[in-house]
This record gives structure tokens, C-alpha cells and sequence, in this order.
């Protein structure tokens, strides 16, 4: 894991929990610059020193999360040869240089891998399916889409689920074919949630 500053930057160490970088004790107690934002981000504070790596280190995260996109589902290993700015979802169990960093979102950067701690509704698009992925719970969720309506031109055409309808039964005279429709449309209706079972 690389901390993407510059070899000339002060000594300093890996934030544990956003693996950005941050300036060792001394530096902290000489110049108390960092302030934290809703999604964690740094800001620039009145007088602080090195503005520029602040400021680099916010546009490199923010490169990596606006419009954010990963490549393909979670991932364990990290792939042998990354194409600048490519992101990734963590899984389980990861190994490598993204050991202890899953559930993160990781991207190739000019300085190796920056890790990024999710947050609760954060949103990427997942290139390989076209589908999203969002972090709820504690977990990425991909390809779940929620909602309590679907409108197409200010019409509702999809709502919550109804209760479920019984199939055909009984009567004096039974259509077998008729019934056999109405059952397949049950079924459909079932099979996509939206009558119960």
C-alpha cells in the first residue's frame, strides 16, 4: 500500500481507517490542519503547510468516487497490471496488498492503491454487468435496484407487492385451458414479486 505523497513530504503515517496519509504527532501538535467532512474528505485549514498534498490527496479521492465506477464484482486479488484510475470493489477475505481492506473500494492511482472506506448509500456503477452496486448495511449490494414505485411518463406501472390470488378451483364446468392460462399468469406474476405466493 503506498500513501501517494511525494518523497519529499514529511514523515507521517497511514490513516488505519481511510489509508490517506497523515502527519506523524509532532506535526499534528505543531500544525493542526485536518478537518473532516460528512464522506471524510481533508479541507485546507488557515496557515497550514504543504497545501498542495492536501489538496492533491483530495482530487486523487474525488477522481476515484465522483461518478464512481468499479470494473467487475468484488474482487480478492488485485489484477497483475491495472489501468490507471481502474477501481475495484473488495471482497472477503482479500489478500495481497488489499489484505484487511474488504468491503473498501480501491483504485489504481500514479502512486498504487488508494483504499477508500464505504459509506452507507454509496453508489458505483459496475461496468462489467451495467448494473449498480451500493453499500448498505455493511455490505455491497449489486444489481438491487429499491424503490417504492416505478413511473414511465407520470404513470404507475409498477408498485409494492399485492397479496397473493388464489388459482382456479372448483365450478360445475372447468375449462382446462383457460385454467392452465390463468395458473402460467399466477406463476409469472409470482415468479417476478409481484403478488405473493
Amino acid at each position: 500500500m503506498t500513501s501517494d505523497r511525494s518523497p519529499s513530504a514529511p514523515a507521517g503515517r497511514l490513516s488505519p481507517s481511510l489509508r490517506h496519509w497523515q502527519p506523524s504527532a509532532a506535526q499534528s501538535a505543531a500544525n493542526a490542519w485536518r478537518l473532516k467532512l460528512r464522506s471524510e474528505r481533508w479541507v485546507l485549514s488557515v496557515g497550514q503547510a504543504q497545501k498542495e498534498f492536501t489538496h492533491n490527496e483530495s482530487l486523487q479521492t474525488l477522481d476515484l468516487l465522483v461518478a464512481g465506477t468499479v470494473e467487475e464484482p468484488p474482487r480478492t486479488t488485485p489484477p497483475a497490471s491495472p489501468s490507471l484510475g481502474a477501481c475495484y470493489i473488495v471482497g472477503a477475505e482479500a489478500t495481497g496488498a488489499w489484505t484487511g481492506l474488504s468491503g473498501y473500494v480501491v483504485g489504481w492511482t500514479s502512486g498504487g492503491w488508494r483504499a477508500i472506506a464505504p459509506v452507507e448509500g454509496m453508489t458505483l456503477y459496475e461496468r462489467s454487468t451495467s448494473s449498480s452496486a451500493t453499500y448498505r448495511n455493511g455490505v455491497w449490494e449489486l444489481g438491487t435496484l429499491r424503490g417504492s414505485a416505478l413511473m414511465i411518463d407520470d404513470q404507475k406501472v409498477v408498485g409494492g407487492r399485492l397479496g397473493a390470488i388464489e388459482s382456479p378451483s372448483g365450478g360445475a364446468v372447468v375449462d382446462v385451458e383457460g385454467r392452465a392460462v390463468i395458473a402460467a399468469i399466477l406463476d409469472a406474476l409470482r415468479t417476478h414479486g409481484l403478488i405473493a405466493s
